[in-house]
């Protein structure tokens, strides 16, 4: 297992799907190292909201990339019968409702659907 910080990125930053053009440098930087330098099988990140750089992770390498645990949730949700409930924990539920799209697009899963629930800690 190999670790990779990326200068500059913060939780703020991953809720807002914002970077400096210095971070997203950063970022791209870190993949390829990862990649390139490691020869890592696969690349994770850290925080939930992370799912909103997916797509540029996996622009830049094909490596498997899983930024948020939110990739799990096709598997969650396949573990339980389709009149059970989910919940989702999250730092903030507020911030991560705008996400239902892009969690809906990247993981093929409804959040909007009646059996999950966010819960924000």
């Amino acid at each position: 297992m190999h670790y990779k910080v990326v200068p500059g990125l913060t939780f703020d930053m991953c809720q807002k799907n914002t970077m400096t053009p210095e971070v997203e440098e950063r970022f791209d930087a870190a993949v390829k190292w990862l990649c390139e330098e490691k020869g890592v099988s696969g690349i994770t990140g850290d925080c939930g909201f992370m799912m909103w750089f997916q797509q540029r992770a996996r622009n830049i390498t094909k490596k498997p990339i899983f930024m948020s645990a939110l990739a799990q949730l096709p598997a969650v949700t396949c573990a339980y019968a389709q009149h059970e409930e989910i919940i989702i924990m999250t730092a903030n539920g507020d911030t991560l409702r705008p996400m239902n799209d892009l969690i809906r697009d990247e993981c093929g899963i409804d959040t909007q659907q009646e059996r999950y629930h966010y819960v924000g800690c």
